[in-house]
């Protein structure tokens, strides 16, 4: 569904504006939960520890998604939500090689179907008309 939106978004507005307002309206939609959370939360003082919650959320997050935004526009919404399946595989080989995480047999498993799912998806060929779509002949009752 979100990408369904986004993608309205893009017809009508440059990439760099729909990402500033998917971005506002999230940070908007989760403010609610952080002053809830507010007296439970540990703050550090390390000014590291900022600088990388600040990096990685304007390059991780903003200029990524600014680059998702413009490249919707020219693959179209059913396409990239294929990509958008290799997350957390991706995610997984991030904790693998950055983090030294294990990868379990499932996990594997998952990473396998993933990358199947995707290539399938993006290597197959649509049908070319409508009665390619059903086996059964038209008028038939």
């Amino acid at each position: 569904m979100h990408l369904f939106a986004q993608s309205l978004l893009l017809c009508r507005l440059p990439p760099l504006v729909t990402t500033l307002f998917s971005n506002l309206i999230g940070f908007g939609a989760l403010l609610p939960f952080l002053v809830a959370s507010l007296p439970q939360v540990a703050y550090s003082p390390r000014l590291a520890s900022w600088l990388l919650l600040f990096v990685t959320a304007v390059v991780m997050h903003g200029i990524v998604t600014l680059i998702w935004n413009s490249q919707l526009q020219k693959v179209g919404a059913a396409k990239a939500a294929m990509f958008s399946n290799l997350e957390p595989f991706i995610a997984m080989l991030f904790g693998f090689f950055l983090l030294a995480k294990p990868i379990t047999a499932v996990q594997l498993f998952g990473a396998v179907l993933i990358i199947a799912g995707v290539t399938l998806t993006t290597t197959s060929k649509e049908p070319r008309d409508q009665h390619e779509l059903s086996s059964f002949p038209t008028g038939v009752k």
